[in-house]
């Protein structure tokens, strides 16, 4: 389910960089069927639109062999540099499926944490909350990722407003292959596998909790933070 969902999301990132690449190519091919002069600067601008573009098809590859190697690595990061991996990751597919996402991030220390194991536990919720908001076609759909140190650790919450999880859902959320995948709204496997994660390779905990307008879940970081 991991690989389908990093599949499906390096897609959306790569489909609108390759549009612009045979956008360019094909602008060059027409002149050329219509017999129409190709000055050099004409060229030079088309090269160097796709050179970036290229480019930007290779750091999208950098970013995916990074979040998803599977190290448990610790190493010096803050949460402002996870999060943009994160978004690098799986933004091109929540903006492709009208998705917004909001980052609060209210920290400023510096921490030693597996970033992959943390990144791939956002990747996880991020994912299940657009499931959830495409599913129930959430007007005007949106994800919020909050995140709040105290002298404890790190609180990182994310939030949607796809109107919540059913009660008779709640207390079985998190366990192993509970029921289909339709009646959780995409969340079974993802959050106990996102549980694990944080319980057993970052020293916290996942919760969950409705709030006024959807599904809340907070990671709790128990961490020695360096400021």
């Amino acid at each position: 389910a991991a690989m389908g969902e990093m599949i499906y999301m390096l897609a959306h990132q790569w489909r609108q960089p390759l549009s612009v690449v045979a956008a360019s190519v094909n602008s060059l091919k027409l002149s050329l069927v219509l017999d129409e002069e190709i000055t050099n600067e004409e060229f030079e601008v088309c090269a160097d639109v796709v050179t970036q573009t290229v480019q930007q098809l290779s750091e999208t590859i950098n970013n995916f062999t990074h979040f998803f190697q599977p190290t448990l690595e610790m190493e010096p990061t803050t949460l402002k540099e996870v999060f943009d991996g994160t978004l690098g990751v799986i933004g091109k597919s929540l903006e492709n499926s009208g998705v917004s996402l909001t980052i609060e991030n209210a920290t400023k220390s510096a921490l030693s944490i597996s970033k992959g194991s943390l990144a791939q536990v956002l990747l996880s919720l991020v994912s299940n909350a657009k499931e959830a908001l495409l599913e129930r076609k959430t007007a005007l759909p949106t994800i919020v990722i909050s995140a709040n140190e105290t002298n404890r650790g790190i609180t990182i919450s994310v939030c949607d407003n796809a109107g919540g999880i059913e009660k008779s859902v709640m207390r079985k959320l998190g366990e192993p292959y509970f029921t289909t995948k339709q009646e959780l709204n995409g969340r079974g496997l993802g959050v106990y596998i996102a549980k694990m994660i944080v319980e057993k390779h970052l020293r916290g905990t996942l919760k969950w909790r409705n709030e006024k307008e959807g599904a809340c879940f907070l990671v709790a970081l128990n961490l020695d933070l360096q400021v």
